[in-house]
């Protein structure tokens, strides 16, 4: 004998089967029943997406369009920035192109890369497949940098030199590419 659900009744109802009742199995109807009647509710959690390494794209502000990386992530906010953000580095001005005509002095000219180092909300960020395998060490590029001029330049100095032997060696390619749109 088959039954369904009767959301009127708190109970299951044994009718016959009718077509424009919704079936379902005798086990699925006692849980359905139990857990509505406990009000209980199965959430999905989402799945944290944006962790270090995960390439973004910047949306607004100074760097809008530019295409960085990020260091370290804060789902759930800190203290002082009680909203998801994240530390990333990304490039400020992008390598120009580069010929075989052109000799060595001029290619390491146009291969220079301008980084930037910035905590950025996750709304001005646009999350991409991609992941880039740079590893930036931790007591250099972090949040504390921004407190002190000196040492938020050398962490520039630090990703700069980073970014352009990622480059040099070719891994890559498309990271330091500008994105036309």
């Amino acid at each position: 004998m088959l039954f369904h659900y009767c959301s009127t009744v708190e109970s299951l109802v044994r009718e016959p089967y009718s077509p424009s009742a919704s079936l379902f199995s005798f086990s699925s109807l006692v849980s359905k029943a139990t857990s509505d009647f406990l009000g209980l509710q199965h959430e999905t959690a989402m799945g944290k997406f944006l962790k270090s390494g995960k390439a973004v794209i910047v949306l607004s502000g100074r760097y809008a369009g530019r295409k960085a990386v990020i260091i370290k992530n804060h789902d759930d906010g800190t203290g002082d920035r009680q909203y998801g953000h994240a530390l990333v580095a990304g490039i400020s001005r992008y390598p120009l192109r580069i010929t075989k005509r052109m000799g060595k002095k001029r290619a390491s000219k146009r291969s220079k890369i301008k980084p930037f180092v910035k905590v950025f909300n996750y709304n001005h960020l646009m999350p991409t497949r991609y992941n880039v395998d740079m590893s930036f060490d931790k007591q250099v590029v972090n949040k504390d940098v921004f407190r002190d001029p000196a040492l938020k330049k050398k962490a520039v100095r630090y990703v700069k030199a980073n970014f352009e032997d990622r480059y040099k060696t070719g891994k890559n390619k498309w990271f330091f590419q500008k994105l036309r749109f």
